[in-house]
């Protein structure tokens, strides 16, 4: 036979002996939840002219490849070539292509003046992995072209059900309590909300599809598309929604003010981000860290008679810069634009204070005079009502990307595989689709959408259109029975419980469940009554539950996220969350008003609908719930029964149902398979041997170049139809 391994469209030459051995997975049934990719046993290349020149002669001591600035855009190879890039790899044997992946140079060898390169390749999903790396959430930059400035207008906008919120890209405001959102408090009567309640969320279908563009990857999933998916959000999870800052002060003297006071004292405020004052004279810098930064003084003042001024900044009382100025004539103007550099400590205080050389204090005159304070570098700060919001500063902070999309993955119980003709293509679905491929079904899923379907049009309803054996690939006559053959039950293999996880918070009503019921709101723990084991195996996500509770006199519900202090509600920094969007209308009316704590006019029409956000799709008329189970105690009242559709029994149960059935067993065997079998492999295409059906689990060191049986796990198929 006559191997090849291709990298970046390159021929690299092999040993006659390389002995490579391909390994292909898409489950491993041992591990529960887990997913897996195809790899490969260390693949040794002999170090001669032609492989030295596609790796870019890496062997040399002092490498003339100046690896900082390869090009991402050009192939992987030769001057170009990184070690720490993954290079698109192929595997070929006798023309017809067994493996696609990537290259990983692992290690260079040099003995008696002989080179080797020790390489391993990857299937798509470890490219994937590692083209993702340690990236954050917050790294993606492809998010500021939803800034916007945080009004009611935008606000009411964000909840058209046409709009973003059907697209799965751009923003939304959904109602969330963080705490002293309600005005007039929670305890009151007053059915309006504080603009707080109202901050961004972005979509978790843009999240997924920017993490995977961004790796340079693409994609196709019917089940991202559906509108199901498409309504799930990740809101803001700070205790206030923040902002990097550079202006941090900047207040104005009113047109013409008369100074008849030493101190300046400024009636026009736009901005006092991180300094406080009780006076409009002095103003305290209440910054947690101290900032370097500029004073900016600018104005025109003047004397309405001869005589003499001196005009002093101020910090902590001491001069910090001063200027005397002595006018010619009467209404002589001084120009003033001043930059001056200090650096500010917390409670550090800044003022502007004038000293006369005459006896006359009363004929000053400092119409428009500016004083600012402007940092060196930003600092966070709350958002105040029409601020430029900056989207990309407002992404969840230092959560890893491949830690989300593992999240997504097991929420939904996700296969990720590789399309097996399209380079860096990923196929996603979920495992109650993914084994249905082609298989003649009608299916629609728990969450009453269609997914799949045999004839166009059909209207029979029926589940199953044709016999599955027919879509099936009968390898009954490629077992080795020479070699040994195992059916080991299931029980042997798995644990006695399935927790399913979300992590737990310590906000005020997530604290109450967990204290009285000691589980989390959102988890579940399925008993598989196996009576030889009792140890459990997880399911955990990064996602922590949100629950709903209602507000009296108010028929609007929402998550609620924050804790209590001394019977007052406190905003609180929290673990991620994930929710359902809905539209809802026919609500009492209500306002949108400023700002907490202010208390002024309102700043929004009335409004009878609002953008809600929740672990269930409607928060009276529920269908679905994003948790793993019915919780124990529920907060708010439904108008229809508490839906039995959850994470688990629309994604997890009948997978769930199969491995732990008591006739579910795993069959290890020897199979005789041909480089045709692996270039047409199909993990969703169910195995026929001996009379039983079989879903495909593992392929075991396949070694093209030599024509010997393979070892093969096999889950047996219990049930074909999965109805509801």
């Amino acid at each position: 036979m006559i191997t090849e391994i291709l990298i970046e469209g390159s021929r690299l030459d092999l040993f006659d002996d390389i002995g490579a051995e391909l390994n292909y997975a898409i489950d491993d049934i041992k591990d529960f939840a887990s997913r897996n990719t195809n790899y490969s046993k260390t693949i040794t290349l002999p170090g001669n002219a032609n492989n030295n020149k596609v790796f870019g002669h890496i062997y040399n001591f002092a490498s003339a490849n100046n690896y900082f600035v390869s090009n991402p855009d050009q192939p992987n190879v030769g001057y170009n070539f990184d070690p720490t890039r993954q290079a698109e790899a192929k595997i070929f044997v006798n023309k017809i292509q067994v493996f696609k992946g990537v290259l990983r140079l692992l290690e260079v060898r040099i003995k008696d003046g002989a080179i080797e390169y020790e390489c391993v390749v990857f299937g798509e999903l470890g490219g994937f992995s590692a083209a993702i790396g340690n990236s954050l959430i917050e790294e993606m930059d492809n998010f500021n072209v939803y800034n916007e400035e945080w009004t009611v207008e935008n606000i009411v906008a964000s909840w058209d059900p046409s709009g973003a919120v059907a697209s799965g890209i751009g923003l939304v405001y959904p109602l969330i309590d963080y705490g002293k959102c309600k005005h007039g408090g929670n305890s009151g009567n007053n059915t309006d909300y504080h603009i707080n309640a109202f901050r961004p969320a972005f979509h978790v279908f843009e999240f997924m599809d920017s993490i995977i563009k961004n790796a340079k990857y693409t994609y196709e999933s019917a089940f991202f598309e559906t509108p199901y998916f498409k309504s799930l959000l990740i809101p803001n999870n700070k205790a206030v929604l923040e902002q990097l800052r550079q202006d941090l002060l900047n207040v104005t003297g009113a047109e013409g003010a008369l100074i008849t006071q030493a101190s300046v004292q400024f009636n026009i405020i736009s901005n006092l981000t991180l300094f406080e004052t009780t006076d409009n004279t002095n103003f305290t810098y209440k910054g947690e860290n101290g900032t370097l930064g500029k004073i900016s003084v600018v104005g025109s003042p003047y004397m309405s008679r001869l005589g003499s001024f001196t005009l002093s900044v101020y910090q902590n009382a001491e001069v910090l810069y001063t200027e005397t100025f002595i006018p010619n004539s009467d209404y002589q103007i001084f120009p003033i634009d001043w930059l001056i550099e200090t650096s500010l400590d917390t409670n550090d205080s800044l003022a502007i204070a004038y000293t006369f050389g005459s006896p006359e204090e009363d004929c000053i005159l400092a119409p428009d005079l500016t004083f600012k304070f402007i940092s060196d570098y930003p600092q966070v700060a709350p958002a105040e009502e029409g601020d430029d919001l900056n989207m990309k500063n407002l992404l969840p902070r230092g959560i890893k990307q491949k830690d989300f999309f593992a999240s997504i993955c097991r929420l939904f119980n996700l296969y990720v595989f590789e399309d097996p003709e399209i380079g860096n293509h990923l196929l996603i679905e979920p495992y109650i689709d993914f084994y249905l491929k082609g298989a003649g079904f009608l299916k629609i899923n728990d969450l009453g959408e269609l997914l799949l379907h045999g004839e166009p049009g059909d209207p029979t309803g029926l589940l199953l259109l044709s016999d599955p054996s027919a879509d099936s690939v009968d390898w009954s006559n490629k077992v080795d029975h020479s070699k040994e053959v195992t059916l080991k039950p299931m029980s042997e293999l798995n644990a006695r419980y399935f927790e399913f996880k979300y992590k737990q918070d310590s906000d005020y009503y997530n604290d109450k469940y967990q204290t009285k019921y000691n589980q989390s709101y959102a988890d579940r723990r399925e008993d598989s009554k196996y009576q030889f084991a009792e140890d459990s195996q997880n399911v955990e996500v990064i996602f922590s539950p949100s629950v709903l509770v209602p507000r009296s006199s108010d028929d609007k519900i929402c998550a609620s996220i924050f804790s209590i202090e001394n019977n007052v509600e406190v905003s609180k920094d929290h673990n991620l969350r994930i929710m359902q969007y809905a539209y809802v209308e026919n609500v009492s009316s209500y306002h949108i008003k400023d700002l907490y704590p202010s208390n002024s006019n309102l700043t929004s029409p009335a409004l009878t609908v609002y953008g809600y956000a929740g672990h269930l799709d409607n928060p009276t008329q529920p269908t679905n719930d994003l948790n793993f189970a019915v919780p124990n105690e529920v907060y708010i009242k439904l108008l229809t029964p508490y839906p039995s559709t959850n994470l688990f029994t629309a994604f997890w149960g009948d997978y769930i149902a199969e491995i732990t059935s008591k006739d579910s067993k795993l069959l290890t065997c020897y199979l005789y398979l041909t480089v045709e079998d692996i270039f047409s492999l199909n993990f969703a295409r169910l195995i026929y041997i001996d009379g039983a059906l079989f879903r495909l689990n593992k392929i075991v060191d396949f070694n093209p170049a030599i024509p010997e049986t393979t070892k093969v796990e096999l889950l047996r198929v219990i049930e074909l139809t999965y109805a509801n």
